[in-house]
C-alpha cells in the first residue's frame, strides 16, 4: 500500500521533489524560472479562479464574497483579475510588452475605486488587487473574463489551484469546458478542485419567493447526472445580486426597505410583478430614483424577499443581512469554497504543482528526471485528500450509498465538517488526544469491518476502506 502522507507531509515532500528539479535543470534559466515560481506558490494563499459564459455573475460572486464591491474594475475590457489579501487597497497592471504599474486606489463607499474612474488602457490583460478582507487571507480569487474555449479565462483556470464555475442553467453549455479543467495526469483525481454554482437562482421559478427553493431541488437533481459527476465537487444554487446587496447593506437602504414593507401585501405583489410597474408605483414611499436604484440593485425577487423578511421580523440591517446570506445561498458557497478548498489547501497546491512539474519533466528529460517522474507518481498516489474528496462527491450525488447511520458517518470521517481531528471525530474542541485516541481506535476497527462485509457492493467496500484509511491517518498523527 502506497504510505499515507499528511497535508504537512506533503509539501514538504513536494519541496524535495522541486529541489531535486532545480538540481537536474541546473543552467536552464527558463526551466528553473518555472521551478522557482511554482516554490513559491507553494507558500502562498490558495488561489481559486472564478470562471463562467458571458453575464453568469462572476464579479457579483466575487463582491459578494469579499463583501464589498471591487469588481468589475472597469467597463468594457475584462482582464484577467487577481483579488489577493493586504493592508491596503493597491491595484497593479499587467499589458504585453511594458512594465507592469500602479493606478492609484482607494477604498470609498464600502468598494474600491480606481483614480481613473471605470477604464483601464485596452491592452491591459492582468490585474493584480490588493485588498484589505478576511477572506483574502486565505485565498486569492481570480475574476475572469467569459468562458470560451482556449482563451484567458480557461487558461486562468488551468493555472488555478481551484475552480468555482458558474452557469444560469444546469446542464450548462460551459460543463464540457469545466470537465476538461479535470486533469487526469496522476490517474483518476475526478472533480476535486471544481464547484459549479447555479447562478441567478432567483430567477428560476419566475423569481417567485420560493425561487431558491427550487433551484435547490434542481441542482440535488442533477447532482446525479454524470455529466456532473465528472466536472464538480458539488452544485449549489446563488442569488447573487441579494448576496452581494445583503452583504453591502446600509442603515439607510435598511429604513427605505421598511418603509416598501408597510405597503399592504396584495398591493406590493402586484407592483413586484414587473419592474414597469415598480417604477411607475407613485403611491409607493420612495421617489422615482430610489425606486431605480432598487430595482437595479436587488432585482425584483430581492424586494419580494427583502419586504417579506421585514415583516416576518428582520427589525435591523444586521438581522436582514444575516438572512439574506443564507436565504441567497451564499453561506452555503462560502462553506464549500472552505471544506472543499480552504481546509484542503495545502493538497490542492501541492497538485499544482504536480502538474507543472510534470509538464516539465516530460517536455525536457534529462538525466534523472526519470527518477524524479517515479518519486513524482509515488507521492502523488500517496495523497489520501484526494480519495477523501471523490468520496465525498460521490456520497452526495448517491453514486455510493451507504445503509444506515453509515453515510453520514462516512462524511464526517472524511472531512466533511472538517479536516482536523476533533472535526472528523465530531468531539468538542477541548478533547484531549487519549478521548480522540480511543474515539478513532473505535472507529477504525468498524470501518475495517466494514471492508469485508460481504452484503457490500464493490463501492460500498471501497468507500470503507477510504474511510478506514483516513481514520489510520488520524491514528498516525495522534500517536506520532
Amino acid at each position: 500500500m502506497t504510505p499515507f502522507l499528511a497535508a504537512a507531509d506533503l509539501l514538504a515532500t513536494t519541496r524535495s521533489l522541486f529541489s531535486g528539479a532545480l538540481a537536474c535543470y541546473q543552467g536552464n534559466p527558463r526551466a528553473t524560472a518555472w521551478l522557482r515560481h511554482h516554490l513559491d506558490r507553494l507558500e502562498q494563499p490558495i488561489q481559486v479562479a472564478i470562471v463562467g459564459g458571458p453575464r453568469s455573475g462572476k464579479s457579483t460572486l466575487v463582491n459578494a464574497l469579499v463583501g464589498e464591491e471591487v469588481a468589475p474594475l472597469a467597463a468594457g475590457a475584462r482582464p484577467v483579475t487577481c483579488y489577493r489579501g493586504g493592508p491596503v487597497p493597491r491595484v497593479r497592471v499587467h499589458a504585453p510588452h511594458r512594465p507592469p504599474w500602479e493606478i492609484p486606489a482607494e477604498r470609498r463607499n464600502r468598494g474600491l475605486r480606481l483614480a481613473t474612474g471605470n477604464q483601464l488602457p485596452r491592452d491591459v490583460d492582468r490585474v493584480v488587487v490588493d485588498w484589505p478582507a478576511r477572506l483574502l487571507r486565505d485565498l486569492t480569487l481570480i475574476d475572469t473574463p467569459p468562458l470560451t474555449g482556449d482563451g484567458p479565462a480557461h487558461q486562468a483556470a488551468v493555472q488555478a489551484d481551484a475552480v468555482v464555475h458558474l452557469t444560469r442553467h444546469l446542464p450548462g453549455t460551459e460543463l464540457p469546458l469545466l470537465t476538461s479543467l479535470q486533469d487526469n495526469t496522476f490517474g483518476p483525481l475526478g472533480p476535486v478542485s471544481a464547484l459549479v454554482v447555479l447562478s441567478r437562482a432567483d430567477e428560476i421559478a419566475g423569481g417567485g419567493i420560493d425561487a431558491l427553493s427550487s433551484a435547490k431541488q434542481l441542482a440535488r437533481r442533477f447532482r446525479g447526472d454524470p455529466r456532473a459527476q465528472v466536472a464538480c465537487q458539488a452544485i449549489l444554487p446563488f442569488a447573487g445580486l441579494v448576496a452581494t446587496a445583503g452583504r453591502t447593506l446600509r442603515d439607510e437602504e435598511f429604513a427605505l426597505l421598511q418603509h416598501l414593507s408597510t405597503v399592504p401585501r396584495e398591493e406590493r405583489e402586484d407592483l413586484l410583478l414587473s419592474a414597469d410597474r415598480f417604477l411607475a408605483a407613485e403611491q409607493l414611499p420612495a421617489s422615482e430614483d430610489e425606486r431605480r436604484w432598487l430595482v437595479e440593485r436587488w432585482g425584483l425577487f430581492g424586494l419580494r424577499l427583502t419586504t417579506a423578511l421585514i415583516r416576518t421580523g428582520c427589525g435591523s440591517a444586521v438581522q436582514l443581512a444575516a438572512q439574506l446570506a443564507q436565504r441567497s445561498g451564499l453561506s452555503d458557497v462560502r462553506e464549500m469554497i472552505r471544506l472543499c478548498f480552504v481546509e484542503r489547501a495545502e493538497v490542492l497546491k501541492a497538485r499544482t504543482a504536480w502538474l507543472a512539474l510534470d509538464v516539465l519533466l516530460r517536455s525536457e528529460p534529462r538525466p534523472g528526471t526519470r527518477e524524479l517522474a517515479a518519486d513524482l507518481e509515488r507521492v502523488a498516489a500517496g495523497a489520501h485528500d484526494f480519495a477523501e474528496l471523490r468520496l465525498l462527491a460521490a456520497l452526495e450525488s448517491g453514486r455510493v450509498q451507504l445503509p444506515g447511520d453509515l453515510a453520514d458517518r462516512a462524511r464526517q470521517l472524511a472531512g466533511s465538517h472538517g479536516t482536523t481531528p476533533h472535526a472528523r471525530l465530531a468531539q468538542d474542541p477541548d478533547a484531549g488526544v487519549e478521548e480522540l485516541h480511543l474515539a478513532v481506535s473505535a472507529e477504525l476497527r468498524d470501518w475495517r469491518d466494514h471492508m469485508g462485509n460481504p452484503a457490500f457492493t464493490a463501492d460500498q467496500r471501497e468507500a470503507a476502506r477510504i474511510v478506514a484509511r483516513s481514520c489510520a491517518g488520524m491514528l498516525i498523527r495522534l500517536t506520532g
